[in-house]
């Protein structure tokens, strides 16, 4: 079993990393914090062969993750994913 309560400091804004319901929940309280989150995980771990090696682990061991930004989910990671969303980030120009 996963818990978590955290709090990340970005430079737009703050994000929350919970567990709801068994999975972790990355809370964005906006579009421009979650771009700049997604920046820097581009930039320090790798871009799209990271997201993927992330979604493959989480998948090997149960857990979900899911992303909200401002209360709508974007993206779900992991144990539980479909293709969809997730899939086309991970083709997306953003991650390049």
């Amino acid at each position: 079993m996963i818990e978590a309560d955290l709090e990340l400091t970005t430079p737009t804004g703050p994000v929350r990393i919970e567990t709801e319901r068994g999975e972790l929940v990355v809370k964005v309280p906006d579009a421009r914090t979650g771009l700049d989150l997604l920046r820097i995980v581009n930039g320090s771990l790798g871009g799209r062969q990271s997201v993927q090696a992330l979604d493959d682990f989480l998948r090997a061991n149960g857990v979900g993750l899911r992303i909200r930004v401002h209360g709508a989910e974007v993206a779900h990671l992991g144990a539980g994913a479909q293709p969809g969303v997730v899939t086309r980030l991970l083709h997306s120009a953003l991650l390049r």
